[in-house]
């Protein structure tokens, strides 16, 4: 299910009862209900395998509530994207997500080497799933510096990166 509307009705009851991927294009407000609440009348959250929030305004708040109706998020959720993480974030991303295999996002440019490091270290057991890593809207410059940071810290030996289109994969 794709939910782009910025205003989403409470009148729905599982009017699509077997969506088992979200994608969230906007932080919507909802007339009376939380989001979550309005979500659960709409879909099952208990089913969902794949969640999508393309909006970088998106609360970790409202993530987490959210996270909260659905079934075993530690087995369930392996693909995230988000528009925008802050360094605070990731924690919570990795503690939540131990089984996660993508992540796509943007993030503070400040805050790449800190991040990487704390994605890529190799003494996180947290993040040994974590099979694709791709940052957005990162200049090109940024690339020489991740190789570095990748090279000389005790980070992952079985990873490489790249600079395509806008950003690090």
């Amino acid at each position: 299910m794709y939910y782009w509307n910025k205003k989403v009705q409470d009148n729905f009851l599982n009017y699509f009862p077997n969506v088992n991927q979200l994608s969230i294009r906007h932080h919507f407000k909802t007339l009376v209900d939380s989001i979550t609440a309005t979500l659960h009348h709409v879909i099952s959250l208990r089913q969902l395998e794949k969640l999508v929030i393309e909006c970088g305004d998106f609360p970790m708040e409202d993530l987490i509530k959210l996270l909260r109706f659905t079934s075993d998020k530690n087995e369930i959720f392996q693909y995230i994207i988000r528009t925008w993480l802050v360094l605070d974030e990731i924690p919570f991303i990795i503690y939540l997500f131990p089984k996660l295999l993508y992540l796509k996002t943007g993030i503070n440019r400040k805050e790449l080497r800190q991040i990487l490091r704390l994605l890529l270290s190799k003494t996180h057991n947290r993040t040994r799933n974590l099979f694709y890593l791709h940052i957005r809207s990162v200049p090109k410059v940024h690339l020489k510096e991740a190789k570095v940071l990748i090279e000389s810290k005790n980070l992952l030996n079985n990873c490489s990166i790249k600079y395509i289109n806008d950003g690090l994969h």
